[in-house]
């Protein structure tokens, strides 16, 4: 191939691109200054250029570090599509395959190196990587050197030794999600260990002597056609559906195990099965537990689909590159904002309007803290984001909390319009909307909690379950059918209880005013409120025996 002198006419010629963005370009040309860096650019800004590029422009071979098989198999086949042919090093390989591999680079027809941490740490490979003439090395999705390498990666943790051990100047890490202390822990496991290892003994290894902090090249992380949105909801399953039924396609749904990403795909298959057979939404499901050949089909599937819904763990987040995802449901919170930001991220790489979708109960704020605060957080969402990850100021182009923010603006404004003596200022409109949603609960719960203040003490729990799930069927705004099942009405109610709203007595449902007990409470005294508590418990005693005799008779 070429070697190219000019990156833009690389671009062009071999990668199609009429034009380098800007960030690019800076992550370009520090490479071929033989710079050390950080880059953080938003999923889908097209990272793969900043390394891609010099490779066809640097003399020798570019060594490219992967987490995944599947996109290390993605990826080459991008490569080999360009004609920028690559070999990929990874474990399993037998020994003709990989002195293949080596002679194919030796000859000058790789270009390109692609390879797991886990495979540089056979001390065979790394041997013969040293005489490879390696001119970069770049760590894609180099978040995972912190929150991989101290739990199931270790190998991640010893790049740096590698990095030291080949000798190679040019690093580049690589990422769209990177909050102060993880970027911290790169430059501590990538950049300052590399930096100061001693001289290996092969010839082929040299010392290297630089800067023990790497240059942090930062775009604007904002992804602008994103639209952020969370939806409270006790009974998820309901919830789910009903978020999937309205979503632009192709939608992807992530799911924290792989247990509930095949629940999930088999409940929304069944629904679209049995209301719409002629209009039929395929679902597929996805997860590390899979074969080969069946992840293989599905991401074949899923790349060519139009309408499809893909139930998938984490595994599919890095897997393919899929650009016309239109819509990402978070069924359950990840369990950090960076896992967030990455799979929110796989919807609209196309640069067209998209949406990222949380479903979001009490219980996930106490098994997921992470999230809680950009669940319940009072300000715009888009920020709330972009303020973890260190990044810049943006105009909010679309989020729940600011749409609310502009209708209540919108309303309050006509008020006054209408009528100056009762108006309500914008800033007071955007002050209750603030407080109104800091303070939402689910919205099944507000709903099924109301219908209880409404009916109070005058059914049976059991009895108030059917009714219920007939009311919050028909309060469903999709036109679907039978999305409520007894099951998610008794989750809610549970729910309720738990959070001391809702009561059981004499086995019919009431709310609870806890405040008005209280106050009533502090004013009697001690040995009064000691007989009342006697007198609650024996109460509640007869209200058991008297449903007993019920049953009997």
């Amino acid at each position: 191939m070429k070697q190219y002198t000019d990156m833009d006419e690389a671009a062009r010629e071999v990668f199609t691109v009429a034009k380098l963005l800007h960030w690019q370009r800076v992550s370009i040309a520090n490479t071929l200054a033989g710079k050390r860096q950080i880059v953080i650019l938003p999923t889908g800004y097209g990272k793969s250029l900043c390394f891609l590029v010099p490779a066809v422009m640097l003399p020798g071979v570019t060594l490219i570090i992967y987490p995944l098989l599947a996109l290390m198999k993605d990826q080459k086949r991008r490569m080999d599509a360009s004609a920028l042919h690559a070999v990929v090093l990874k474990g399993g390989q037998t020994k003709k395959e990989r002195d293949d591999a080596f002679l194919r680079i030796s000859q000058g027809k790789a270009r390109v190196i692609i390879a797991n941490p886990e495979i540089l740490l056979v001390p065979a490979v790394l041997h013969r990587l040293g005489a490879c003439n390696i001119s970069h090395i770049a760590i894609d999705e180099a978040h995972c050197v912190s929150e991989w390498g101290e739990s199931f990666r270790p190998a991640y943790t010893k790049l740096g030794d590698i990095i030291a051990r080949l000798g190679v100047q040019r690093v580049t890490a690589l990422t769209a999600t990177a909050s102060p202390p993880v970027l911290e822990r790169i430059q501590t496991l990538l950049f300052e260990t590399s930096a100061c290892v001693s001289t290996h003994n092969s010839p082929h290894m040299r010392r290297i002597h630089s800067s023990p902090r790497a240059e942090i090249v930062r775009g604007n992380l904002d992804r602008p056609n994103i639209h952020y949105r969370v939806r409270y909801a006790a009974a998820k399953r309901p919830a789910l559906l009903s978020e999937v039924l309205k979503a632009e396609k192709p939608c992807v749904v992530f799911c924290s195990t792989r247990k509930l990403s095949e629940e999930h795909a088999r409940m929304l298959s069944a629904y679209f099965q049995a209301q719409a057979p002629e209009d039929q939404c395929p679902v597929r499901f996805y997860h590390a537990g899979m074969t080969k050949p069946e992840k293989k089909a599905i991401e074949d599937w899923f790349f060519a689909s139009k309408n499809g819904v893909l139930c998938c763990t984490s595994a599919y987040g890095m897997g393919v590159d899929k650009s016309d995802i239109r819509t990402c449901i978070h069924a359950e919170s990840p369990s950090k904002i960076e896992f967030f930001i990455q799979e929110a991220g796989r919807a609209g790489r196309d640069k067209k309007a998209a949406h990222s979708v949380l479903l979001w109960s009490s219980v996930d704020k106490r098994h997921f803290p992470a999230l809680a605060g950009y669940a319940h957080t009072t300000r715009c969402r888009r920020q709330f984001l972009l303020d973890y990850l260190d990044g810049e100021q943006a105009t909010c182009s679309g989020c729940d909390i600011c749409e609310q923010e502009a209708k209540a603006q919108e309303n309050a404004s006509s008020n006054a319009r209408t009528s100056t003596k009762h108006a309500q200022s914008p800033l007071a409109a955007t002050k209750n909307v603030r407080t109104e949603n800091a303070t939402t609960q689910e919205t099944d719960s507000a709903q099924i909690l109301q219908w209880i203040q409404k009916n109070r003490l005058r059914y049976r729990e059991e009895d108030a379950v059917f009714l219920l799930q007939e009311e919050m069927n028909k309060s469903e705004k999709n036109g679907a059918d039978h999305v409520w099942e007894l099951q998610d009405i008794r989750t809610v109610l549970a729910a309720l209880k738990d959070e001391k709203k809702i009561q059981t007595r004499l086995g019919k449902l009431s709310t609870v005013n806890a405040r008005r007990t209280k106050k009533l409470l502090t004013r009697l005294p001690h040995r009064q409120r000691h007989q009342l508590h006697h007198l609650r418990r024996q109460i509640r005693q007869l209200a058991q025996g008297l449903e007993r005799l019920q049953q009997i008779f």
